[in-house]
């Protein structure tokens, strides 16, 4: 699995997990009640803002390295990624940062200073564009 600006790939483990992939639909829909009791319903397919959440857990995991070269990609204002999965497909992704930071990670092992060759575990919020 990838993120790629174009000039950066980022290679992300292949067995991470798409937590909230079955949790969404293309069609969206907003029902209003009407003063005298009846309801207009109104529906229509959104194109984006598809969650993409990634997590890695029990002995899927980051190098501190990785971890790096994410926070430089987190930290560039209003780019666009592809996102490469495992099965090929690709997505046009930002990060999603509408609950505050669009990653958490937390070290496999704790100790007080990391090195690039520790491992974290990590999740990922990307939104589809």
């Amino acid at each position: 699995m990838t993120l790629d600006d174009g000039s950066t790939t980022i290679t992300l483990p292949d067995s991470m997990e798409w937590s909230d992939e079955f949790e969404w639909s293309d069609v969206k829909q907003e029902i209003t009640k009407t003063i005298g009791g009846g309801m207009v319903v109104e529906e229509a397919t959104v194109a984006a803002g598809r969650p993409i959440t990634l997590v890695s857990g029990e002995q899927v995991w980051v190098l501190k390295s990785v971890l790096d070269s994410l926070l430089t990609l987190i930290n560039t204002v209003d780019k666009t990624y592809t996102l490469t999965m495992p099965d090929l497909s690709t997505h046009t992704v930002i990060f999603d940062r509408t609950s505050g930071s669009p990653y958490s990670a937390k070290p496999v092992w704790r100790k007080f200073t990391h090195e690039a060759t520790d491992y974290f575990t990590l999740t990922l919020r990307l939104t589809k564009v």
